[in-house]
Parts: structure tokens; C-alpha cells; sequence
């Protein structure tokens, strides 16, 4: 799978408080992760989607690191219907080796450029 994907999900289980069944909230030291997101103006999708594993760990662990944005690309997809109706395919093709960044890009309202938009609205209101 992508490391996007593979490292955006293992950050968001790590991260997650479950209080119940529907209700999943990231644990209190993700507020930095937040606010990152809710300061990003001019998220890249197509950019992150398409680092290599070396560029990641070139990048990782900087304040606005990799797997800052792919926690919460991963938080919204899964926090929302719409996410998670878009996340679907992206499964789906990871495991068949498809181009899951290009699924996702077909599959959510408005492609990456929505995508982004979504991000970033979703935490500037946390």
C-alpha cells in the first residue's frame, strides 16, 4: 500500500480515544497535528500522494511532517460518510497495486482540490 495510507492509518488508530461505538476522538497530543492542519493554507494532495517512502523519511517528523497531513486526510475520510463512501475504492485498488491516489481523486466530491478544501475547514473548526 502507499505509505501515505499505511502511515496515515497507523496514526489514526494511534491517535484514537474511543468513547463508543460511533464516537472516535483523537487523543489530547494530536492537538498539535490539529493545529498544524488548521494553520496549512495551501495543502498540496497530489504533491504528498505522490512522495516516495525516501522523500517521506526525508521529511518526517518536521513540524508539518508527512504523517501530519496524512493523519488528518485519514481522520476526516473516515470521521465523514462522504470520506468513508471515498475511502472504499482507495482499499479496493491499494491492494491490487492501482494508482490509490488517483482513486481517491475520482471517488471524492470535487477530487484532491476538494479534498483539501474539506481538511482544512474540518480543523479550523476543532
Amino acid at each position: 500500500s502507499p505509505i501515505w495510507l499505511s502511515e496515515g492509518l497507523a496514526e489514526y488508530f494511534e491517535g484514537a480515544v474511543v468513547e463508543s461505538w460511533v464516537d472516535v476522538r483523537p487523543h489530547p497530543t494530536y492537538k498539535r497535528y490539529m493545529g498544524y492542519l488548521a494553520g496549512a493554507i495551501g495543502i498540496d494532495l497530489r504533491g504528498h500522494l505522490a512522495m516516495t517512502r525516501k522523500d517521506w523519511q526525508n521529511r518526517a517528523r518536521t513540524p508539518f511532517g508527512p504523517e501530519t497531513l496524512s493523519w488528518g486526510m485519514l481522520w476526516h475520510l473516515l470521521q465523514t460518510p462522504t470520506g468513508r463512501a471515498a475511502l472504499g475504492p482507495v482499499l479496493a485498488h491499494a491492494g491490487a497495486r492501482r494508482d490509490a491516489a488517483q482513486s481517491l481523486d475520482a471517488s471524492y466530491p470535487g477530487g484532491l482540490t476538494g479534498l483539501e478544501q474539506a481538511i482544512v475547514r474540518a480543523f479550523v473548526w476543532r
